[in-house]
């Protein structure tokens, strides 16, 4: 495009919403325009431009589809306590009596989204709507939702397989969490998880007891509370009194001086990958004891709004097998820690005289935060409005 031809942007053929005169600055370079709300109606939408080139006719572009979707799955969650009230599920009674064992893992664990009434699962529940379910910290999506079952006329049913119980492993007598959230066509996400319930999971009886988290009240980590402090792991190094008669072989003993605990935080943050960490070891020097293994803050706040799985191996000293332990299911409540923002350096009280003869450059300053980490890379946005008050948002190279 040359200077003074011009670019309109259209909504289903024929409504302009957009104009964008180019003018010599702008030649030869990746133009963007900004649509206002007002024209994003809820609704599947063609959109498509047309570029009229000074003297000339306007050309069209092809037609792109586009699906508006403004509401949230469940809709906004006005209320103060944990969990969406708009978001129901029912586990089965027998499961959330007797829990998940060996008895009966292999069917897996069906799980029924809302009421049960003949009304839709949930809140603006549309076709396409992806529910995801949290089993004890372990992701599992189920098929999106069809039409018959977004209008309630067909129950929404999800069930849990093995495979995701097996890998979630065993709880501790607290159970695991259970919960779910929604994602829509548009990736929309509901407004937080529903309430949880929680399901005592029980496969492997020669496990160890479960860890517990220091900080953490009833299974609950508050990282807000938690402020700047790093986290306390206890584990229950004590061995169970043993049978009369002791049992034709002998059981192994639990817990030895010498053996070696390492333990092992798993979770899957609100925001950014996976986290599978296995703290350094810590050697048992007495037995009975409650020995304590510090997890740095980093670590834990990574992981608010979120379930955090806490389970260890024991390394023994003996050279015989290493023993692994239940996990223990925390949900953590707090704010998501941000980074801080950027500092432009060349700004004073917050605004940068462009005109200023010693100004060459601006340099961005970006403090380094805990969760950086090699081959990551840093995208900037710079946003800003121009003179005649159209915005102004350069694509930036990334910086490694």
């Amino acid at each position: 495009m040359g200077n003074r031809d011009s670019l309109r942007i259209l909504r289903d053929s024929d409504l302009q919403i957009a104009l964008e005169i180019v003018d010599e600055d702008a030649v030869g370079t990746e133009l963007q325009m900004f649509v206002e709300a007002r024209h994003l109606t809820e609704g599947m939408h063609t959109l498509s431009y047309t570029v009229t080139r000074l003297g000339g006719t306007p050309e069209p572009s092809e037609v792109m589809q586009v699906l508006v979707k403004l509401t949230l799955p469940g809709g906004p969650d006005h209320s103060e306590g944990p969990g969406h009230p708009g978001l129901v599920m029912s586990i089965p009674e027998d499961i959330l009596k007797d829990g998940v064992h060996q008895g009966n893992v292999d069917a897996g664990v069906s799980i029924t989204l809302g009421k049960a009434d003949g009304s839709p699962p949930y809140p603006f529940a549309a076709a396409g709507d992806t529910p995801q379910f949290s089993w004890g910290g372990m992701f599992f999506s189920g098929p999106a939702l069809t039409q018959e079952q977004a209008d309630g006329e067909t129950p929404v049913i999800v069930t849990i397989p093995k495979k995701t119980i097996v890998d979630a492993g065993d709880s501790g007598e607290a159970g695991l969490a259970v919960a779910f959230e929604v994602y829509d066509l548009v990736d929309n996400r509901s407004d937080g998880w529903c309430v949880e319930q929680r399901v005592v999971v029980t496969l492997d009886k020669t496990r160890l007891g479960a860890p517990l988290l220091k900080e953490a009240i009833n299974n609950v980590l508050d990282v807000d509370n938690l402020g700047d402090a790093d986290g306390t792991v206890q584990v229950m190094a004590v061995n169970p009194t043993p049978p009369s008669p002791p049992p034709v072989p002998p059981q192994p003993i639990d817990f030895e001086v010498g053996d070696t605990i390492f333990v092992r935080i798993k979770g899957t943050p609100k925001e950014g990958p996976p986290i599978d960490i296995e703290l350094p070891g810590k050697v048992l020097i007495s037995v009975p004891s409650i020995p304590e293994i510090i997890v740095s803050n980093a670590v834990l706040r990574q992981l608010a709004q979120a379930q955090i799985a806490l389970s260890y191996r024991l390394k023994k000293a003996d050279g015989s097998a290493q023993r692994d332990a239940k996990t223990q299911f925390i949900s953590a409540i707090g704010e998501i820690h941000r980074l801080p923002a950027p500092v432009a350096l060349e700004a004073r009280q917050g605004a940068i005289d462009p005109l200023h003869p010693d100004l060459k450059q601006v340099t961005i300053e970006i403090a380094f935060g805990p969760y950086f980490a090699v081959g990551q890379a840093i995208k900037l946005f710079w946003l800003g409005t121009r003179p005649d008050l159209t915005p102004y948002l350069p694509n930036l190279n990334l910086r490694p």
